[in-house]
């Protein structure tokens, strides 16, 4: 993998970065609340169309559990 690559943790396959590591990050607080840094979890990279078939904004539930976890 090169270093502007990264391997989707759901589908598998091998992506170009859209976006720094910081900028993903940023979302994930938005979404979770909470900065990955600060996570008890071990964090991996989704591809965005990955990410958008779990659609965060319509399944507020399994956010809230997700946050428990973290």
């Amino acid at each position: 993998m090169k270093a502007n690559e990264y391997k989707c943790a759901m589908c598998g396959n091998v992506y170009k970065k859209g976006w720094t590591y910081e900028e993903a990050k940023e979302e994930a607080k938005e979404i979770f609340s909470k900065h990955p840094d600060d996570w008890k979890i071990e964090q991996e990279v989704i591809y965005d169309d990955c990410f958008n078939k779990i659609n965060p904004a319509e399944n507020k539930e399994e956010v809230e559990k997700a946050k428990k976890l973290i």
